[in-house]
């Protein structure tokens, strides 16, 4: 029980830091202005591991690799305590190095579908509750990349917008379907 509460924790704390890097990797990815308070909160709990970062790793045109890198660090450390925690061995999981840093590079994909799908969320809820809200051109920005493809197409009818509903079907066939198969083949190969 106490195994169970220590990798509850682990999981929680280093997902958290995870969803940090990679939203503050897509806000630069979508050049979405850092001038939003919300933007700030972001900027401030990933300076410590970008800022000295962005001293010696370069962005590469938008792809932001000062952001990425300590978030895929972070999941390769989860998932290290994770397989620790469940039963591996210090000497497997060395063994286990491929399937380690594959689910890594998933849990970085996912964690950027669902901040896609957070934001699509709260866009259209707030679109019917308070369309202009100050956080409304924050989450245009970090959602019109995949919501201008799916509202070609997906128009409007009859002045309702259901493109963020395909926008969510669409992302969560692709966490069922590709990714999770991902995760089973990482599987196999750590254990």
């Amino acid at each position: 029980m106490l195994n169970q509460a220590a990798n509850f924790l682990v999981q929680t704390f280093c997902n958290l830091l995870i969803l940090a890097f990679m939203l503050r990797f897509y806000m630069n990815l979508t050049s979405t202005s850092f001038r939003h308070p919300f933007a700030h909160f972001i900027t401030s709990i990933t300076d410590f591991a970008v800022r000295p970062l962005r001293q010696t790793l370069p962005g590469f045109r938008k792809i932001d690799l000062a952001s990425f890198l300590p978030a895929f660090f972070t999941s390769i450390i989860l998932e290290c305590i994770s397989a620790l925690l469940n039963g591996i061995s210090g000497s497997n999981l060395a063994r286990a190095w491929k399937g380690i840093l594959l689910l890594a590079f998933v849990n970085l994909l996912q964690a950027l579908i669902h901040i896609l799908m957070g934001v699509v969320i709260i866009q259209a809820v707030l679109s019917w509750i308070a369309p202009y809200n100050p956080v409304q051109p924050m989450l245009d920005s970090l959602s019109w990349p995949v919501m201008r493809y799916a509202r070609r197409i997906l128009p409007p009818l009859g002045g309702v917008d259901l493109s963020p509903l395909l926008v969510l079907i669409l992302c969560q066939l692709i966490l069922v379907v590709p990714l999770s198969g991902l995760i089973g083949y990482a599987y196999r190969l750590m254990y």
